[in-house]
């Protein structure tokens, strides 16, 4: 079970679905001498546009054949970037960072805190806690619903969101009000 996690948190790396940083702060955690550290290590080196660094890793390594398949590829990986890169700069171009499959803007806006009490908005996926929801309806009321992107950016901040989930929650909010109102309309 144990090697299913490790393969796991190496895909997640390769792919780039976690950021580098937080693989920075994980690996002190693994023991110096444990070889996933050293394919962490690597891993993030080709994340970084380091593949000197993941040939460096790999020599006078001794694994286990299972090992040695990953390894292999990681070289193989950083042979190909190198050449890509040297390919680049033969053309006097600046080469690439290394490709991922998740945008860096993806990464950072997937941090939605959970809360006991849960919400979710009509429209955008947004999980709020009763105590968040309370808090920007009440500014949504005392504003009026006009926000400049000064107060957006502000929001979007202080309860770890994006700008474009608080404006959605705010749509959301005038959709409700509008419902409740040619509800009580119509009731007349």
């Amino acid at each position: 079970m144990a090697s299913l996690a490790k393969s796991i948190v190496l895909t997640a790396i390769g792919e780039g679905r976690v950021s580098v940083d937080k693989i920075k702060a994980f690996i002190p955690r693994v023991p110096m001498n444990d070889l996933f550290r050293l394919k962490c290590e690597m891993a993030v080196a080709l994340r970084e546009a380091r593949p000197q660094d993941v040939l460096m890793m790999s020599e006078n390594l001794q694994a286990s054949e299972d090992d040695l398949t990953f390894i292999n590829n990681m070289i193989k990986c950083a042979h190909n970037q190198i050449s890509m890169d040297n390919a680049f700069l033969a053309l006097g171009l600046v080469p690439p960072l290394p490709a991922t499959f998740c945008s860096a803007a993806s990464i950072d806006n997937n941090a939605v805190k959970s809360c006991k009490n849960k919400s979710t908005t009509l429209h955008a996926k947004i999980l709020l806690s009763k105590e968040v929801r309370f808090q920007l309806t009440m500014k949504f009321e005392r504003n009026c619903g006009v926000f400049s992107k000064a107060e957006i950016q502000t929001l979007a901040e202080k309860y770890n969101m994006t700008c474009k989930q608080i404006k959605q929650y705010f749509r959301n909010l005038r959709f409700r009000s509008k419902g409740h109102d040619s509800m009580k309309m119509s009731s007349k």
